[in-house]
């Protein structure tokens, strides 16, 4: 059931499911187990850094296996946004992190897990999120231990308080490691290039007659179906999520086979291919606050907005843009009383990084696709770079090797040398001395 769980959230697209709104204090005293088990702590950061009447509230943090003051200090930063710091220990992304010889710092981002404030006006309140403002968070908490530098490494969303923060704050950095690279703007950069539509007419031209018939069937009244569902399974498992919906497609290429049942069947056939993946749990980590998420993208992303919003469909064989309206962001942003202020849009460029910074990039993500990533590494850091591209990688590395790795050994294999050696020296700030012929390596 957990493994559905998670299966159910990474090819749903994470599915907004908004909570009727607990005080953080009821929060950590409901979760006062959970707490003390991870050795919890709480740091006062500022409600809102340009006025400081409004006061301050408490963010949550653990450090992973304690702190010890004499070891250097990993940093992470949870995508979403709107996920907790619960979420990455319980999921199958980022087991790589775990390095000995490091303290690993984690805390939850302000209104996720139990870094809720105590007046819901404030929760709810747009001025109360931004990814500046979670990279001034992470300098408070830095602070609040007396630690000097820390590394910083962050997944999907998370990269963009991270490289803010590397930005504003350079003496505090050794080194930045950002993977599930996010640029700018999903209106103004992400769905204006064509990489989402080469992998998606590569995997709809390598599948067989059967099913072929069967997605052009379902896309007849829904033509987003079949581009939606490679989105998730590419982004989730790579390469190999073409090669899996092809399979379960063929499984379903009998006649009257309705797309609900498709997808449900697509989903469950994961779950039996995959039930081999160990899962952390409990009850923080598959909360979601669907508010952040709908707040930060329209005021700092833009979706929602109707100018040169598309999606990418299939028709008569061909996949292609079209326009659309992305409805559920835009009314969010009519909730809230967010305008669409191009100038506030988040661009990495935005943010140079004097620090190193390494990428780590999947060929086959599309949440967060390879050319904004080449573009940050090409524009952000003003000093030593480095990218590794796994050519048959989705979204996040540990989250590929361990899904491949239930179906090739290999890859298993990989990740104990992609721990040890490639994330290591990217934490420190160092280059790489040598990269598996599966990876491509860029250095600058």
């Amino acid at each position: 059931m957990k493994l559905i769980l998670l299966l159910s959230l990474l090819f749903s697209g994470l599915n907004s499911f908004a909570q009727p709104f607990v005080s953080g204090s009821e929060l950590r005293s409901k979760y006062q187990s959970i707490i003390s088990q991870e050795n919890g702590f709480l740091v006062d950061v500022p409600v809102d850094y340009r006025d400081s009447s409004k006061g301050t509230f408490k963010i949550y943090g653990s450090f992973y296996k304690g702190y010890d003051s004499n070891l250097p200090t990993l940093v992470y930063v949870q995508g979403g946004p709107g996920f907790g710091s619960h979420y990455p220990l319980g999921s199958a992304y980022v087991e790589h992190m775990k390095l000995d010889g490091f303290n690993l710092l984690l805390f939850d981002t302000r209104g996720t897990g139990l870094s809720v404030p105590e007046k819901e006006e404030q929760y709810r309140s747009p001025s109360f999120y931004g990814s500046e403002t979670i990279a001034r968070d992470i300098q408070k908490i830095i602070k609040h231990f007396s630690i000097s530098k820390v590394s910083v490494y962050a997944v999907s969303y998370g990269t963009v308080p991270a490289t803010i923060f590397a930005s504003l704050f350079p003496e505090y950095t050794t080194a930045l490691v950002l993977e599930g690279v996010v640029y700018g703007p999903t209106t103004e950069f992400e769905y204006k290039n064509d990489h989402l539509i080469r992998l998606y007419q590569r995997c709809y031209d390598l599948l067989s007659p059967g099913a072929k018939d069967l997605v052009n069937k379902i896309s007849t009244g829904e033509p987003s179906w079949f581009t939606s569902t490679l989105n998730s399974a590419m982004s989730g498992s790579g390469k190999q999520g073409c090669a899996i919906t092809s399979s379960v497609l063929d499984k379903l290429s009998s006649a009257g086979v309705s797309k609900e049942n498709a997808l449900r069947s697509f989903q469950e056939e994961l779950g039996r291919r995959y039930s081999g993946i160990k899962i952390e749990y409990n009850e923080l980590t598959y909360q979601f606050n669907s508010e952040i998420n709908d707040i930060t993208y329209a005021k700092e992303f833009g979706n929602g907005s109707d100018k040169d919003y598309s999606k990418i469909v299939l028709v008569d064989g061909l996949v292609q843009r079209v326009a659309a309206k992305n409805s559920s962001y835009a009314a969010s942003a009519k909730e809230y009383g967010i305008s669409y202020d191009k100038s506030a849009y988040y661009w990495a460029h935005k943010y140079p990084v004097k620090v190193p910074v390494s990428y780590l990039i999947g060929y086959y993500d599309t949440f967060t696709m390879m050319p904004g990533a080449l573009e940050h590494f090409r524009k952000v850091p003003k000093g030593f770079a480095q990218a590794v591209i796994a050519m048959e990688f989705g979204h996040t590395f540990d989250n590929n090797f361990k899904l491949m790795g239930l179906q090739n050994p290999e890859f298993g294999n990989l990740a104990e040398l992609f721990k040890k050696q490639i994330f290591l020296n990217m934490v420190k700030g160092q280059p790489l001395v040598k990269v598996p012929l599966k990876f491509k390596y860029l250095q600058k």
